[in-house]
């Protein structure tokens, strides 16, 4: 009996053996689990604290007139301009908050033109941006969920500028959209 035995175990293998070789996947199957997350941020928010402001001047022969990207917001001229100390003019200033520790770009328009208040006359003007740290437009961390952007910019004026309030949209003043998002 003990040789019917070996027999009989060794025939159980060998047919065990075939059938895993036949059906390799249901014998032989294995799985394994997973997780689903989502995680939901602060939405990245700004808000306008203050407007671009070339300020007052005269143009004389013509030039520039410089709003740095700054808190301060100085102003400088070039050519004949002459500016009126008395109306220096300021810097635009966005409040950005958000999720701390993110960074965010700001996406300016196309250069606007000022067009004066009543009349045909324009001014093209090229923006500028600079955050809190003085640092350019993408890239800026929401240390701490905030951040400030300030916009400058420039404005060409021509030899003997007609004078007169100039606006983007001229009577109607339209605003200028800035866009901003997550990097």
């Amino acid at each position: 009996m003990k040789n019917v035995s070996k027999s009989t175990s060794g025939l159980f293998i060998l047919c065990m053996t075939c059938i895993g070789l036949l059906f390799p996947h249901s014998v032989m199957a294995s799985s394994a689990n997973f997780t689903v997350n989502a995680t939901v941020i602060s939405n990245l928010t700004i808000v306008n604290n203050r407007n671009l402001n070339f300020g007052q001047f005269a143009s004389n022969t013509g030039g520039t007139v410089v709003i740095q990207p700054t808190d301060a917001g100085t102003r400088s001229v070039t050519g004949t301009v002459m500016p009126v100390l008395a109306q220096p003019g300021s810097s635009a200033r966005f409040a950005v908050t958000g999720e701390a520790g993110l960074t965010f770009a700001i996406t300016l328009p196309a250069d606007p033109t000022l067009t004066r208040d009543g009349g045909a006359e324009t001014m093209g003007v090229t923006l500028t941006g600079g955050t809190t740290d003085g640092a350019g437009l993408t890239g800026r961390t929401l240390t701490g969920g905030v951040n400030t952007v300030y916009i400058g910019g420039t404005v060409t004026v021509a030899s003997g500028q007609v004078a007169g309030v100039y606006k983007i949209g001229g009577a109607a003043d339209t605003a200028i959209t800035v866009n901003i998002a997550y990097e």
